[in-house]
This record gives C-alpha cells, structure tokens and sequence, in this order.
C-alpha cells in the first residue's frame, strides 16, 4: 500500500513537471514566431534552462561548491541546510514512508524465511527469473526511452502518458530487482561462491560505519584533494570498486578485534546510554546467533 502511493505521488509531480516543460515548450515557440510570451510561460522557460543547466555547471560553480565544502562554516552551513531539507520539510516524509515501506519488505523477507536463506533453490531462482525478469524489463524500457534523446532534456519530445507511467512503476521495478538481488546473493552464498559470505556479513554488520566511511573518503577525494570533475564515467566506476574493496578489507580486519563497527558501537551507546566495549570475545556469541545461509 505504502509503496502504491509512493508511485502515486512520484506520477503526479512528473504530470506536474511535464506540464511545466510543456508550458516552456510553447514558450520558445512563441518566441521564435516573435510573439510575446506570457509571465506563465516566461517561469516555465526558466525552470527548463534552470533543469538543464543543472547538469552542466559552470566552472565557476564548481569553484564555489568546492569553496563551500572545504571551508568549515560555509561546510556547516550547507550540512545544515541540507539536513533541514532532508528532514523538516516534505521531503523528509516521502524519504521516511520508502524507507519504511522497503524496511516492511525486509522483516517479512525474513520472518518467511527468505533472507536468511531458509527456502528451496526453486523458490530463489523462480525469484530470480520472475522479479529480475519484471524488473530489467521495466528498467530496459526506460533506458530506452531516455535513450532517444542521448538522456537529455527535451521539452519538445515529451510524452506525457509515457512519462507518468515511468514514473508509476519505478517503485514496482525496484522492488522487482531488490528481490532479484536477495535471490541472486543467496544463490551465490549457497553455491561455489560460499567464501563470499565472509565479506558480505562483515559489510553487513559495519553497515553505518560503512557508510560513514564511503562519505568520508569521497569528500577526501574529491573536495580535499582537488578531483571533484576530473573523473570520466569510467574512471568513477573505477574509484567506486577501489572505495569498496577498501571498505570491505577494513570491515574484515576490525571485525577481527571488536563485534561491532565504531558508529554502530557510538549508535548502540547513545540508544542505551552505556559505553561498554566490544571486543572480539563478543563476536563469537553475535555471529553464533545470526542465522546461517
């Protein structure tokens, strides 16, 4: 139900987006005919550019992004600004009801036995074929579909109805494909690919300082450092394996000394207001309780 009206609401702020862009669209027109715009038409023509310029910023914006988040109080201020978005307003919601709604999905995962790999290969590789099969079909439609315009903005090839049922089924097609990826990492844990559940449960277990880490080591890269712009679409994917071997070398080796990642340890201190250690000797007893695949 929840992800029902995530889908919803998604398809009605593309209608709303569409009918701007549309607005824009007669706008230029008007303009090339040499007829006055009217003020209506005149913010939708500026929203367009605003849109598509938002993909291509200037030197000069990249200078003072870079400014912002290298210097500590304008770093502060942006944070903060960020998070009053993120979490105060509208948005904050919409980002809390898809949490909750794919969260509601993992705890009957587990409680049916699926995550912890409990049910039949049948059943994991009918999950595979079925949700990854929905899943990349929808999302190859919308590749398409971007594709016809080299995955640009163009006011003047919209589709109003295609576009608002891409948006009706985005939740649907990742749902579609979080289940495939359960059905696939099962399968390979299970298989000739078992070596791999030590480094996928240590990930698992230093989740939060995991994504602390990720955080830190790319602003290092790139606002630190100076990379911010430098790399192709290549070399980040490149950057990204590096950032995650990193990441799953670290999580491997401080599971070996403690049971639990440093933020996942700050996190159960603060929600139980007690700073006991965690060291290796607990580790047994955590891994000992989890289920096995």
């Amino acid at each position: 139900m929840i992800i029902a009206c995530l889908s919803a609401h998604r398809a009605y702020n593309t209608s709303t987006y569409v009918s701007t862009y549309q607005t824009a669209a007669q706008a230029e027109q008007a303009k090339t005919a040499g007829r006055e715009v009217t003020p209506e038409q005149q913010k939708a023509l500026d929203a367009a550019v605003s849109a598509k310029s938002a993909n291509y910023p200037t030197e000069e914006a990249l200078a003072e992004e870079t400014k912002q988040r290298t210097e500590l109080r304008s770093l502060l201020s942006w944070s903060a600004s960020g998070w009053a978005y993120r979490h105060l307003e509208i948005y904050s919601w919409i980002a809390v009801a898809e949490s909750l709604s794919f969260m509601l999905v993992g705890m009957a995962l587990f409680r049916s036995g699926i995550l912890t790999g409990e049910r039949s290969s049948r059943t994991y590789w009918l999950m595979l074929i079925i949700a990854g099969g929905l899943g990349l079909m929808l999302r190859g439609v919308d590749f398409a579909w971007q594709a016809r315009t080299a995955f640009e903005l163009d006011i003047h090839r919209l589709n109003p109805l295609m576009s608002i049922l891409r948006s009706a089924w985005y939740q649907k097609a990742r749902l579609a494909l979080t289940l495939a990826y359960v059905a696939l990492i099962v399968l390979a844990v299970r298989g000739s690919m078992s070596a791999w559940k030590v480094p996928f449960r240590a990930l698992g277990r230093m989740a939060l300082t995991n994504y602390t880490l990720h955080s830190a080591l790319t602003s290092l890269l790139f606002y630190a450092f100076g990379y911010l712009g430098a790399f192709g679409a290549v070399s980040l994917l490149m950057v990204t394996v590096v950032i995650c071997l990193i990441t799953t070398a670290f999580s491997m080796i401080w599971l070996r000394h403690f049971s639990m990642g440093p933020m996942e340890w700050l996190l159960r201190a603060m929600a139980y207001g007690t700073f006991s250690h965690a060291r290796c000797s607990q580790a047994a007893a955590v891994i000992a309780r989890s289920p096995a695949l």
